[in-house]
């Protein structure tokens, strides 16, 4: 049901807003219900108009999103002035936009996901973008926008209720000194999933630091000699150290990613059932669990652990996203190469991150206000700069030919990875229920490798559970 004045949040029926009813009445009785139409727009001191932007970029990404805002505030024509508001991790962001929009005191601007956009739209809270982007005034070149980006934030009626903003593919992280101390060729990360097999078995060894030279011993080896199936401790005798050929953490999007590379699906072609038990999405369940259970090159990590791995030389490959760069690089103390991650049958990425949104409770002037800002920060030199400096995806084609990014990949290959365009992407399912979905999907890559069960019977548990999600979502 629609959200509109005076009687949009008694009618509210979706459970996204109905989970926050207790936020709700504590707002109430602070007083501080009291929705932007009542208030009506915002100036500073100086007489600019103000637009709120809420958002989740933390540490030194935060800081980077503040200097490129700052930056507009001060340059600008439009006498408009942005406020940045860190409101911490993206479930908190999610919670509080939910009671924001069910008190109807949004802020103009937001990072949202997908699904949060689906049922923000269904509530009527949030604008279509289509007539700003095709305004003669205002507007830009739709077709430079990357296309997989575009497909991504166009909704099911054809409109666009968001623009990308910090859009990220899965990255291989490898060290490439490990790489030479045990024969593979620095500038030749694994491929395919064979290829992934063959070097993280090559990779876990025992290393024994010599005087000279270090020595390093296979896993294989230390069987022979300990008896099969032996596992080396990971604190050994001094001067010894196992260095795994992978670590990694049961994460939803890694799986997620196996199975599109697989040929496999998420959800059916309709959102409506889920198909993780498919064979395809069982040959990506074994890849998971075979590459610690059977071929024992991986360790399973926790948070961020298995990036403090790498970056302690203790493992030789990782995944993370092309944003872990941002992170990592100042520790790493060692040559380490880039490369999009291993696949089976297709060479595919699931897409992450957010886009952002303008919120419909706010008058034309400031909607109009929030949109120049979005335009400007997805214009292709901000878009150009903003990847350069996070490694995020550029949203403009024409930004992957600026000679800001050009001269960025030749001083840094790395950058190859997050500043060259790719055709084809995979997107996590754009159904409202998805992020409880997701959840399930969470539990399944842990269970998957703690559990005793099959994977089949994992994936058929899961199928029920996420079905029955998705069914009430329909109600």
């Amino acid at each position: 049901m629609a959200l509109n004045n005076g009687r949009g949040a008694a009618a509210i029926k979706s459970k996204l807003f109905i989970t926050l009813a207790v936020l709700l009445t504590a707002l109430m009785f602070s007083g501080c219900v009291c929705g932007p139409r009542k208030r009506g727009p915002q100036y500073t001191a100086d007489g600019r108009l103000k637009i709120v932007f809420w958002h989740s970029m933390a540490g030194k990404l935060g800081e980077i999103l503040n200097s490129m805002i700052d930056e507009y505030n001060k340059n600008n024509k439009d006498n408009i002035f942005v406020k940045t508001e860190f409101i911490g991790e993206y479930a908190t962001l999610n919670q509080k936009i939910a009671a924001a929009v069910f008190a109807e005191i949004p802020p103009h601007i937001a990072q949202v996901y997908e699904t949060w956009t689906v049922k923000l739209k269904r509530e009527d809270a949030v604008v279509a973008l289509d007539k700003y982007i095709d305004s003669k005034e205002v507007g830009i070149d739709k077709n430079d926008i990357v296309p997989a980006l575009l497909k991504n934030v166009t909704m099911d009626d054809g409109k666009i209720y968001s623009m990308p903003f910090n859009k990220s593919i899965p990255a291989l992280y490898y060290n490439k000194r490990l790489f030479e101390a045990v024969g593979l060729d620095p500038e030749k990360p694994p491929v395919t999933w064979n290829d992934f097999i063959e070097y993280g078995k090559k990779l876990t060894t025992i290393e024994h630091k010599g005087f000279l030279f270090n020595e390093y011993v296979n896993f294989e080896d230390y069987e022979k000699e300990h008896g099969a199936g032996s596992f080396p401790p990971r604190s050994l005798k001094p001067g010894h150290t196992v260095i795994w050929g992978n670590a990694f953490i049961s994460d939803p999007w890694s799986f997620e990613n196996y199975i599109f590379q697989n040929g496999g699906r998420i959800l059916s072609e309709d959102g409506k059932k889920a198909v993780i038990n498919s064979p395809e999405a069982l040959v990506a369940a074994d890849y998971l669990v075979d590459k610690m259970k059977k071929h024992r090159f991986a360790m399973r990590t926790s948070g961020r652990e298995h990036q403090n791995e790498f970056i302690a030389e203790r493992v030789a490959m990782i995944e993370g996203t092309i944003v872990s760069k941002v992170f990592m690089q100042s520790s790493l103390r060692f040559p380490f190469g880039m490369s999009t991650i291993p696949y089976n049958k297709i060479n595919t990425s699931v897409l992450s991150g957010t886009n952002v949104a303008v919120f419909a409770y706010f008058s034309e002037a400031e909607t109009l206000a929030a949109w120049k800002f979005i335009k400007w920060f997805t214009d292709t030199d901000q878009t150009a700069r903003w990847g350069i400096d996070t490694t995020y995806m550029p949203v403009r084609k024409s930004a992957y030919e600026t000679e800001m990014v050009k001269e960025a990949i030749k001083k840094d290959p790395n950058m190859k990875v997050a500043l060259t365009m790719l055709e084809k992407i995979d997107f996590e399912p754009q159904v409202a229920a998805w992020f409880e979905c997701r959840a399930i999907l969470g539990k399944v890559t842990e269970a998957l490798v703690l559990s005793s069960k099959s994977p089949k019977q994992i994936l058929d548990e899961a199928v029920v559970e996420m079905n029955e999600v998705l069914e009430l979502e329909e109600l």
